[in-house]
C-alpha cells in the first residue's frame, strides 16, 4: 500500500496474478480498478484502515475471485512486456524526429 505511487508496479503483478488491489485514493492506482471487485480503495495508509481491508477481502473472498480471470488478462494484454517496450519504442522514435 503506497500513498503516492502513480502506478506501482506491485499492483500490476498483484492483478496479473488475479488477485485484488488494496490501494488508497491518494495514489492515482485507482483507474486501474475496472470494477469493485477489482479492490478495496483505502481512504488513508493508517495501519488499522489497512487492516480493515484486508478483513474486507479476506470476509469476501469469493467476492473478489469473481473477476480473478478478468484481472490477469487485463494485465497481460495492456501492460505486457512486448507492448510496454513497442510504445516506448514509438515514443522515443516521434521524439527524436522532432528533434531532428
Amino acid at each position: 500500500v503506497s500513498q503516492s505511487e502513480g502506478l506501482s508496479l506491485a499492483l500490476l503483478e498483484a492483478m496479473a496474478a488475479g488477485l485484488p488491489a488494496l490501494i488508497t485514493k491518494r495514489s492515482g492506482a485507482a483507474q486501474f480498478l475496472a470494477t469493485p471487485q477489482d479492490g478495496i480503495i483505502l481512504e488513508a495508509v493508517e495501519p488499522y484502515v489497512v487492516a480493515q481491508g484486508l478483513q474486507e477481502m479476506q470476509n469476501n473472498y469469493a467476492f473478489y475471485a469473481q473477476r480473478s480471470a478478468q484481472r490477469t488478462s487485463f494485465i497481460r494484454k495492456n501492460y505486457s512486456i512486448h507492448r510496454t517496450a513497442r510504445e516506448y519504442a514509438e515514443l522515443c522514435e516521434r521524439i527524436a524526429i522532432r528533434n531532428i
